[in-house]
């Protein structure tokens, strides 16, 4: 009856799919979609199922709701218990080709930095993500590589800081980054 329960996986796991095998080498929805489950008896009134694309930044703020701690949070996600207002949620591979790529609404944007390869795919249109549209969207292409390049660059910086979280007097996250690393 005190216990919550967090069930998530870190990253999905590819079955073949773009010729993929290796779930630490693209960013394709079979290697970072994974399933998240939150049980908390007597503290969670109504079961329900998020569309919206978060991340596991998102697990400390719903987790501080269910425990009733209110206040200064260094968390930099958001809370799944309220309303995820539309966002841009950033991912990233540091493995492999060194991937980065981020979900607005129906879009993905992927950034391959080896090869500069732009993919942008419509998840709703094309939810195998078959038919890289950057071409046909070359404005929304490069709006959303300028912000994957700013992730990136904040990605390295924490990094090289050994920080997970910007210092408080600087401005978090103007661009409201959401991220999920895939391991």
């Amino acid at each position: 009856e005190k216990s919550i329960l967090f069930i998530l996986g870190d990253h999905g796991y590819p079955m073949g799919e773009h010729q993929n095998v290796s779930q630490q080498r693209y960013l394709y929805e079979e290697n970072i979609h994974v399933p998240l489950l939150i049980f908390g008896e007597g503290r969670i009134i109504e079961p329900k199922r998020i569309s919206t694309p978060c991340s596991q930044l998102d697990l400390v703020p719903p987790l501080m709701d269910l425990l009733s701690l209110h206040g200064f949070n260094l968390s930099i996600g958001s809370s799944l218990h309220r309303k995820i207002q539309d966002r841009t949620v950033y991912f990233h591979n540091p493995y492999a080709f060194k991937n980065f790529g981020c979900r607005r609404g129906k879009y993905k944007f992927i950034y391959t930095r080896m090869s500069q390869e732009l993919e942008l795919y419509d998840l709703e249109k094309d939810p195998e993500e078959r038919k890289n549209i950057a071409h046909e969207m070359p404005k929304l292409a490069q709006e959303l590589l300028h912000g994957v390049k700013d992730y990136e660059r904040l990605f390295h910086r924490l990094y090289s800081e050994k920080r997970v979280v910007p210092h408080e007097s600087e401005k978090i996250f103007s661009s409201n980054f959401q991220s999920v690393p895939v391991t």
